[in-house]
């Protein structure tokens, strides 16, 4: 996982490295079978395009790799993949959901990765803003940068957002906010 004190070579290949622990229990049958069975094959295919992918410098593709990896498996580990691929990306709220999801779903053990998604939380907490809307009327949706939001308080990385709201019967409206780090 990428951690900001360590360069981008060194990250790279301590990803690489905790990814490559990870693919061993893909790369594993059950055991006592020959044969893997078709559906942990074309998972472990995947993961491994993914790693490649994401050595190569191909972040989204590798983000694309590892979800049809989770999809295929819902294994919690493919979620620490998503969270450090999430966090190359710079796609810091979609990170911390998915690394956040990643240490629930470890809590009865203790790993080198769950630290690492640990640290890597309290190193993007300051990196994100906190934005509350208040829709009115109370029906009313909400996307942000073309993805629906539920609730009225989100998390968003710094940068210019498109916020549009529409409800049957109402003019719909889109806002264009521009956050910083640690804004709320």
């Amino acid at each position: 996982m990428r951690a900001p004190e360590r360069g981008p070579r060194r990250s790279t290949r301590s990803a690489a490295l905790a990814w490559a622990l990870l693919g061993v229990a893909l790369a594993r049958g059950a055991p006592g079978r020959a044969q893997e069975d078709p559906a942990t094959a074309e998972a472990r295919r995947h993961f491994e395009r993914a790693v490649a992918l994401f050595d190569a410098g191909d972040a989204a593709g590798a983000l694309a790799e590892f979800q049809r990896t989770y999809d295929l498996t819902g294994r919690s580990s493919v979620l620490y993949n998503l969270g450090a691929t999430y966090q190359a990306l710079h796609d810091y709220p979609r990170a911390i959901e998915t690394l956040q999801r990643f240490v629930a779903a470890t809590a009865d053990r203790e790993t080198p990765q769950r630290a690492l998604a640990q640290r890597a939380l309290a190193q993007m907490a300051p990196l994100v803003a906190h934005l509350r809307v208040a829709l009115a009327p109370p029906e009313a949706s909400l996307v942000v940068d073309g993805h629906a939001v539920a609730g009225e308080r989100f998390t968003v990385g710094p940068g210019t957002h498109v916020l549009a709201a529409s409800a049957p019967g109402h003019q719909p409206r889109r806002v264009e906010v521009t956050v910083a780090s640690g804004d709320e």
